[in-house]
């Protein structure tokens, strides 16, 4: 369905803001559906939940929870 990009890594990796440092993960490290990302500072252990990998469908899947990124209800508020 999609080309893999060669912009994104092979393995695990953090999604961070260039501006501020922080990175995505999902908030309080759930593994539910629906769970909200938020932005958080970079832990030195125990970040499971900070890393994404590309699957090449198109989904960035969380390390943590193996849920994928989407945006709720298809709406961007």
């Amino acid at each position: 369905m999609f080309e893999k990009s060669e912009n994104f890594p092979e393995n695990w990796f953090f999604i961070k803001n260039h501006s501020n440092g922080y990175v995505l993960m999902v908030e309080n490290e759930s593994q539910e559906t629906g769970s909200p990302i938020v932005l958080s500072t970079i832990r030195t252990k125990d970040y499971a939940a900070q890393l994404w990998r590309y699957d090449p469908k198109g989904f960035l899947i969380n390390k943590k929870s193996g849920q994928v990124m989407d945006v709720a209800k298809g709406k961007v508020s």
